[in-house]
């Protein structure tokens, strides 16, 4: 590809100590595109996927680990590399495709299969709230232990329904955002003007209309913002230690977030420098202060409180834990980055947010809009 690209990698995992999402997708990165290193002629080759992977304007990766165990023989068959990819151009028409689609489907127009319907997120009741205040101790011991753990169960479902919740809420803003600014997204600028007056004035609410959508975005209590850009290699190492700072004092303060009981995504939304910015290296200086700072674990279900004296229980949680400790157990389960075109206000060094999402696990497949939009296009019929 010779334009903007949209990108998603899927990686899934069989290994034990598989190395980390934002490694394997620096690796992934440099091998779809142009590789000259000069240290091994062997290692040279043409770009398999675009030149530069500056050309990648929207990314969306995913890593499911899967190593079973010591006690579990190995399905290879299940690791592996799903690369599915765009030019850009495409992916953002099906965006406004789709959302035409909509609205005509709204309004009534025509039917749509019910594809349309489907939603990308797991339910979660908003209004169920679990009762932690119980009896207190009395003189039955087994009473007394059953309140126990419908007392620790109940605080554990209502943090985890509240994280969802909120979650889920702020990625169907970037949803939205996506879908309906998509004139804010970095494609290449249009050297044809509008052909009236009119037609200008169109194009400027369009553009205002999208900006609203992704200041929505930027605005909301659990969009994040970082340090401004690094625009020379010198800069780097203070990026990253004020990346860290910024996240640390953010979880400090937000007490619902102190343990995550559901996998994380985190999304980076990101005007770049006027010289450009690697999304490789954007995200090796990221994540790891994202790890660090939030801990997100891939499985946090599996913390769940157990009724006393269950051995089997007990037992299987045991197994499970072992296998974690030797995974990436506290990481991100999915990150996406979104690269906004640049406008004359914009800083020098561009401007950086990184939104959180809910990850992929349990009940949750994450997956970037662009490509589930794809999916139901083809599968949507049109048939009067």
């Amino acid at each position: 590809m010779t334009g903007y690209v949209a990108l998603d990698l899927e990686f899934s995992s069989a290994r034990k100590t598989p190395a980390a999402i934002h490694h394997m997708t620096k690796w992934a990165l440099d091998v779809l595109g142009e590789t000259q290193r000069q240290s091994d002629p062997r290692l040279r080759h043409d770009p398999c996927l675009y030149r530069d992977d500056r050309q990648i304007k929207l990314l969306h990766v995913t890593l499911r680990q899967r190593w079973p165990g010591p006690d579990s023989p190995r399905d290879e068959s299940a690791a592996g590399l799903r690369v599915f990819a765009q030019p850009l151009r495409d992916a953002l028409e099906d965006l406004r495709v789709m959302r035409d689609l909509r609205s005509r489907h709204e309004v009534g127009d025509f039917v749509l299969d019910e594809v349309m319907d489907e939603d990308d997120y797991p339910e979660v009741d908003r209004f169920e709230e679990w009762d932690t205040h119980l009896p207190p101790p009395g003189a039955d011991s087994v009473q007394n232990r059953i309140n126990d753990f419908f007392a620790r169960w109940g605080a554990f479902r209502n943090v985890e329904n509240a994280q969802k919740s909120a979650l889920i809420s702020m990625d169907q803003l970037v949803d939205l955002a996506l879908s309906v600014g998509t004139r804010k997204i970095a494609t290449r600028s249009s050297t044809q003007r509008p052909a009236s007056a009119n037609a200008q004035k169109l194009e400027e609410v369009k553009v205002q209309h999208a900006a609203t959508h992704w200041g929505n975005v930027l605005r909301s209590p659990f969009s994040i913002s970082l340090p401004p850009l690094p625009q020379t290699g010198a800069e780097r190492a203070a990026f990253k230690s004020r990346v860290e700072v910024s996240l640390t004092e953010y979880h400090r303060r937000w007490l619902r977030w102190e343990s995550m009981l559901v996998p994380l995504k985190v999304t980076l939304v990101v005007i770049p420098p006027a010289q450009g910015k690697d999304l490789d290296n954007l995200v090796l200086d990221v994540l790891p202060a994202v790890h660090k700072a939030f801990r997100p674990h891939i499985e946090p279900w599996l913390f769940a409180p157990i009724p006393a004296n269950s051995a089997d229980l007990e037992a299987d949680r045991a197994r499970a834990v072992k296998r974690l400790k030797s995974l990436n157990s506290e990481s991100v389960t999915a990150f996406q980055v979104i690269e906004l075109r640049r406008s004359p206000g914009d800083p020098a060094a561009g401007m950086l947010r990184l939104v959180l999402g809910l990850g992929y696990g349990y009940d949750h497949a994450a997956q970037s809009l662009w490509h589930r939009t794809d999916a139901k296009l083809w599968d949507i019929d049109l048939t009067p």
